[in-house]
């Protein structure tokens, strides 16, 4: 018998047990007669009636052969995610597990010239509207209807026409201009604002070199709509450095930006409030201030009853205070493609936050091909009763902590019963917690959707969670990657939480104390064809009672030890009256044990297969090396069709918590045990045997049926 065989191995590795095996022979004797020959004793090698000599390994007939996981994509190792074809302009990614789409060329988005954008979906740098002019005014200023022309340095006197043009825009007499009028500026720098009424509109010759500065009198914004009607349009022009709002709309008026780029503004980019519209396209507005220091400085701010609306496209928010969009209030609603918001600063008097979007009360974000990228402690939040967000193509990235006490960090995070729909969704390396949804009333939908490298915030000693669901909330999740950074893959926790999976996988990447999914305190979980790989304490655990899951065709593999200590890489965990119902789950190559109930935690369980549990130690000094297929401890274990093959110590064990009363209840049908020091041990007193050996056969062990003393895993807690 070579050292390769798991029955050599183990006795090789554990000399160190073989004098307190001895020992507890006595304690056997004294009360499990049955193990030293009562009556009833089995014989040969404790083989009981009714239960299949150990001399073979052939396997179960085919009455007892465990049902395999029905996974389809289990070869390929990871779920059929769809983040293909990309959008128009974006760039296929390759380098994680499924190939993603990035909206910017390898190297991110370039540094521009002023007047210039590089917007997402695009090659590289081009000009916000249209290109700057070889003359004076813009091409596109038409040909017909009412034209005034406004000309920096031109004589004073004049009368708007092309031959005599105003010099300052406060020579235009906004408050008369009818519908149709075009005010076209040239070239040159600007004092004053743009009182507009409705379809009036204004046209400079480029962004780059048509400049509106605002104006230093108490009016509130550059740019506004004084009048109910068809739109008022603003085109090819820079609103830069005024001591004021950029642009304002309310009270139902309408506005249509294009070609704009405003910067700096005080207090709003753009705001869009009691029912006004706005319509957005190549646009960029980029560091908005604070009204006071240290407060926010939005870029984008939509709010009011009755709910305003804003369409935006090929927009670009980078370099604001606190918040870049925030939109509140029922009937309100935001509308974004080809969208960037990126590098929010912190408002320092809100807990050195930058939001790069903040949705709440009852508005309602619509959101395509949209980046949000090196924002400051959330990416995206959805706050309130009644609000609802959609997002399809979304990448969220790289969202910083906080700069008060360096927590957060998280991409996406829905409370207060909020709700959030997406498909084809990217979190990438966030902190803390990629996505979070909390409260009762509050839902979150996923669909082809990848979350990876989750890094921890700058916090001390803080715990990183892929996916993370409590209070209440509930969620959905289909075709989900979690892999690569996290503590815990997915967390699913409280009296009311619910989640449903299918077509999951969580891997981890060998560091750190990861679990592939906790479920505990009275939350339920409903999973289905579920992969959890290279997690190293626990791959699937579950807490409490009232804590329920039922999971079919799952399989957690190739689980490492943890860096610190002895012990790690568990299959299943239920604890403290939790309970997990099961069919066609299967664990390999793991270490410590298979499948664990422990101190009242319920296992409920068919088609069973477990393929190589190893002792949980590090070097010969272990003294919590495991290495069972399936145990209980004071917990509750029913299994039907199983197969435990190479579990190094023993491939059940029944045993007593020392610390508790109560007893296991343990009960397998239909099943086949090889490979293992002992195939079932009992360190339970008067432990019935009948109960283990309906329809079970016994392979290859060192002995089939034995009094043991194994050391015992431990309650976790959580």
């Amino acid at each position: 018998m070579g050292d390769h065989h798991p029955i050599a191995r183990m006795w090789t590795r554990r000399w160190s047990f073989i004098v307190t095996r001895l020992a507890y022979l006595i304690f056997i004797c004294l009360f499990a007669l049955s193990a030293c020959g009562d009556d009833g004793a089995p014989s040969d090698g404790g083989v009981p009636d009714g239960a299949t000599d150990g001399g073979g390994d052939a396997g179960p007939d085919g009455g007892t052969t465990p049902a395999p996981p029905d996974i389809p994509w289990l070869a390929d190792g990871v779920p059929p995610v769809t983040l293909t074809p990309c959008p128009e302009g974006w760039r296929e990614v390759t380098g994680g597990h499924v190939t993603e789409c990035d909206p910017y060329p390898e190297g991110g988005p370039a540094t521009c010239a002023a007047g210039e954008a590089h917007f997402p979906g695009e090659p590289g740098c081009r000009p916000v509207g249209d290109a700057c002019p070889t003359g004076d005014y813009a091409e596109r200023v038409p040909s017909s209807g009412t034209v005034l022309y406004v000309k920096a340095g031109a004589a004073a006197g004049g009368d708007g026409t092309i031959a005599t043009p105003y010099a300052e825009l406060t020579e235009v007499s906004w408050s008369t201009l009818s519908a149709g009028t075009t005010v076209a500026i040239s070239r040159g720098t600007y004092e004053g604002t743009l009182p507009l009424r409705a379809g009036v509109r204004v046209i400079g010759a480029c962004a780059a070199e048509t400049i509106l500065s605002g104006t230093s009198l108490p009016i509130p914004q550059v740019v506004t709509v004084t009048n109910l009607g068809d739109a008022a349009s603003v085109e090819n022009l820079t609103i830069s450095d005024p001591p004021q709002v950029g642009a304002l709309v309310e009270g139902g008026r309408r506005l249509a930006l294009d070609g704009v780029i405003v910067e700096r503004a005080l207090g709003r980019g753009v705001g869009v409030l009691d029912g006004g519209e706005v319509s957005i396209s190549d646009v960029v507005i980029r560091g908005t201030r604070a009204l006071v220091p240290g407060e926010f400085g939005v870029a984008l701010s939509v709010g009011g009853a009755p709910g305003p609306q804003i369409e935006a496209t090929r927009f670009v928010i980078e370099g604001s205070h606190g918040n870049s969009i925030y939109a509140s209030g029922r009937g309100t609603q935001v509308t974004l493609s080809d969208t960037v918001i990126r590098d929010t600063q912190p408002a320092t008097a809100f807990n050195g936050e930058g939001t790069g979007a903040e949705v709440r009360e009852g508005a309602r974000l619509v959101a395509s091909r949209v980046l949000f990228s090196g924002n400051l402690g959330l990416g995206l939040l959805c706050f309130g009763e009644g609000t609802s967000v959609a997002l399809t193509d979304v990448v969220i990235q790289e969202t910083r902590p906080r700069e008060s006490d360096g927590t957060f960090g998280t991409g996406l995070n829905i409370e207060g019963g909020a709700s959030v729909e997406a498909t084809r969704l990217v979190l990438r390396a966030n902190h803390e917690t990629a996505a979070f949804v909390g409260d009762v009333g509050s839902e979150l939908t996923l669909e082809d959707t990848v979350i990876r490298e989750t890094a921890p915030s700058s916090a001390m000693e803080p715990t990183v969670i892929g996916l993370d669901v409590r209070g209440g909330a509930h969620m959905s999740g289909t075709r989900l990657l979690v892999a690569d950074g996290h503590h815990i893959g997915v967390f699913v926790k409280g009296d009311g939480t619910e989640a449903t999976l299918a077509d999951v996988a969580s891997m981890g990447n060998g560091t750190g104390f990861a679990r592939g999914v906790i479920v505990r305190d009275r939350a339920q979980l409903a999973a289905s064809r579920i992969l959890v790989t290279g997690e190293n304490t626990q791959g699937i655990a579950l807490f409490g009672a009232g804590t329920q899951a039922t999971m079919s065709d799952v399989v957690v593999e190739n689980s490492e030890p943890r860096p610190l200590g002895d012990l790690g890489g568990a299959g299943f965990h239920v604890e403290d009256g939790a309970r997990l119902e099961g069919a066609r789950l299967r664990t390999e190559g793991l270490r410590a044990y298979g499948f664990l109930a422990i101190e009242g935690g319920g296992l409920d369980l068919s088609d069973v297969t477990v393929s190589g549990v190893e002792a949980a130690c590090v070097d010969t000094s272990c003294t919590e090396p495991f290495g069972y297929g399936i145990a209980s401890v004071s917990g509750t274990v029913d299994v039907t069709r199983f197969e435990i093959r190479d579990a190094e110590t023993c491939g059940v064990l029944v045993a007593q918590a020392p610390a508790t009363p109560a007893v296991p209840l343990v009960d397998l049908m239909s099943g086949f045990i090889s490979g293992s020091m002992t195939g079932i041990g009992l360190q339970a007193e008067g432990y019935d045997v009948d109960r283990l050996t309906n329809g079970v056969e016994f392979g290859a062990n060192g002995e089939d049926i034995a009094m043991t003393m194994h050391p015992l895993p431990a309650p976790l807690d959580g």
